[in-house]
């Protein structure tokens, strides 16, 4: 698949969100991080290290990146084996964004096996080092979660960190992009949509457990294996820790924000900036106290509702105010009105999608929800795959 429409890349319907897959680490043995001798290939040392140099600080004699690996152990069940950076052969790319960008990969000594690793530059500055760490602690709590993208090993390439994870093959972002494309609208089968909300639900409500949630829950974080119909939630960068059940992060995630993650506030014409931004969105931080898990269920809802329909809720092509608005005020059309639907797909959506987070159902209920229920284990994984390879065949219209 073609680097443009492969697996993992923006969202349509989330402007200036790119996003990046995968996560979960298992610690290795403990290596003392070395100083590159070189710069990496095509970068200049002044243009790599700016922000180490402003500050004054020097990423390999960071404390908190001291015991991070020049080499680690990839345990897939069956087989261990050591892996180093030198050894990894880069592949297309696959994603990126604000916290690092995804690659194919291969293994010099392993060339039957494929995985992906995440890029992502070791920082000093205590805000995006506080991310990196975040997300190594994370990835490793994730290890035992089966919906969870998995991530095999940590280790270091001059001042890159390299996740080493599992390659997964579509998101559920391809799914929606590729069934618009066919010539004649391609509708995801209602088994596929339950695999994917099922494996979203399963996944944070794992999360919740450990005190996190995800904050970043959106097509294209939502990753599938074609040959087994796994579905699998990636990308936890931000994952945010709850205290007392409450998030006050003000991390926005464009339209998948839940309303009470959203403050409209006063609205002014829109000014451009020198950078290319604009003023006047009302993008300020949200003035409540924080919000919980339950934005995470909002965005479920939003992104079942793209699958079943192929279309978003809320939005309005190149309006971010307008898509918020919509958000914060206006209810969304019901399912039933735009597709054939199910009864408990349809009342599933519709619980998610309550603006009042006190209205929406927890985990818990989730779980016991009749469209949750009815997930069959054997033939829902059966119709992902079924209907991947379907979707791989068909024609397109620019065919």
């Amino acid at each position: 698949m073609a680097e443009q429409n492969g697996a993992y890349k923006r969202s349509p319907s989330s402007p200036g969100s790119n996003h990046q897959s995968y996560s979960r680490s298992a610690s290795g043995s403990s290596f003392s991080l070395k100083k590159p001798k070189h710069p990496l290939p095509g970068l200049k040392s002044a243009d790599r290290l700016p922000d180490y140099r402003k500050n004054g600080g020097d990423v390999f004699n960071d404390p908190d990146f001291e015991k991070l690996m020049e080499c680690g152990e990839i345990d897939l069940g069956h087989s261990k084996f050591t892996v180093c950076a030198s050894e990894i052969r880069t592949g297309r790319k696959l994603g990126g964004g604000q916290y690092g960008n995804v690659y194919q990969c291969s293994i010099i000594s392993r060339p039957e096996l494929k995985f992906a690793y995440k890029d992502i530059c070791l920082e000093t500055t205590d805000e995006k080092k506080k991310s990196i760490i975040s997300e190594l602690e994370v990835t490793k709590k994730v290890k035992n979660c089966e919906y969870a993208v998995q991530t095999y090993c940590q280790i270091t390439s001059g001042i890159n960190l390299w996740l080493v994870m599992e390659l997964m093959d579509l998101s559920a972002n391809d799914l929606i992009e590729e069934s618009e494309k066919r010539l004649t609208k391609l509708f995801i089968p209602e088994p596929v949509v339950r695999a994917v909300s099922y494996s979203c639900i399963q996944c944070l409500s794992f999360l919740k457990k450990l005190d996190l949630m995800h904050r970043d829950v959106k097509p294209s974080n939502i990753l599938i294996r074609i040959d087994t119909g796994e579905v699998k939630l990636g990308d936890f960068g931000i994952c945010g820790k709850l205290v007392n059940s409450i998030a006050k992060s003000k991390i926005y995630q464009f339209n998948y924000l839940a309303p009470e993650r959203i403050n409209l506030g006063p609205i002014s014409p829109v000014t451009p900036t020198p950078n290319g931004t604009a003023r006047g969105l009302g993008v300020e931080p949200p003035k409540r106290v924080g919000y919980t898990v339950k934005s995470d269920i909002w965005a479920v809802g939003v992104t079942t509702y793209e699958l079943v329909s192929l279309e978003h809720p809320f939005y309005v092509k190149n309006q971010i105010f307008a898509t918020w608005k919509n958000i914060v005020e206006n209810p969304h059309k019901d399912l039933s009105e735009k597709v054939r639907v199910s009864p408990d797909l349809n009342d599933f959506v519709n619980q998610c999608l309550e603006k009042e987070p006190e209205r929406r159902p927890a985990y818990p209920e989730l779980l016991e929800h009749s469209f949750i229920q009815s997930y069959d284990p054997q033939s829902d994984p059966y119709e992902v795959t079924k209907f991947c390879k379907t979707l791989l065949e068909k024609p397109t219209k620019d065919a």
